[in-house]
């Protein structure tokens, strides 16, 4: 077994599931993007603070931008689902994909072909979309894939690498599916 970031097997035989993918201990508690990168990968991400000038309140941010080795042939927008996306429901249709949590908490705000319905049938797509949807937005655009979440409680350096985890297991999931079409 090899990890599926690296590709070389865990030095302590344990891996964790991030997105799906079993990841080893070290590429878990580092940083992935450089292995992305050394598979062909163009990958970066950044985390920043903005300030309300009227109310002070603070939102923190994290990108991820990854651009794929292919070229994914599909147009993918998922955001947070809230109160009017139900009244939109009304005049458009919208993507659903079975699953009642990703469901009930990610609007497909693009994508209704069935190839998107068949990328987003995979779980470790739809757990990544959750992760970083739930607070933001998942776009993929042809080979680009661009990851923003945001929040009023500071994030932590495990949670920021937790999310850019998540983006990164998901760009190996299109690239996997996109080889298995």
């Amino acid at each position: 077994m090899q990890c599926e970031f690296c590709g070389e097997p865990s030095l302590t035989g344990r891996y964790d599931r991030v997105a799906g993918l079993d990841v080893c201990a070290t590429c878990r508690s580092t940083g992935v993007l450089k292995h992305l990168r050394a598979r062909g990968y163009e990958a970066a991400a950044r985390n920043w603070t903005t300030r309300d000038p009227e109310t002070n309140n603070r939102t923190f941010h994290v990108q991820t931008d990854i651009t794929l080795p292919v070229d994914s042939g599909l147009t993918l927008r998922c955001v947070k689902e809230r109160w009017y996306h139900h009244i939109s429901r009304l005049f458009r249709s919208e993507l659903e994909v079975g699953d009642p949590i990703f469901d009930d908490h990610i609007y497909v705000a693009e994508g209704t072909s069935a190839a998107v319905a068949d990328l987003l049938s995979h779980e470790g797509i739809q757990s990544a979309i959750l992760l970083v949807g739930a607070g933001g937005s998942f776009v993929l655009e042809g080979p680009t894939l661009v990851a923003h979440s945001q929040s009023r409680v500071g994030l932590s350096a495990e949670e920021i690498r937790g999310q850019i985890q998540e983006v990164a297991a998901a760009a190996i999931h299109i690239v996997g599916w996109h080889a298995r079409r």
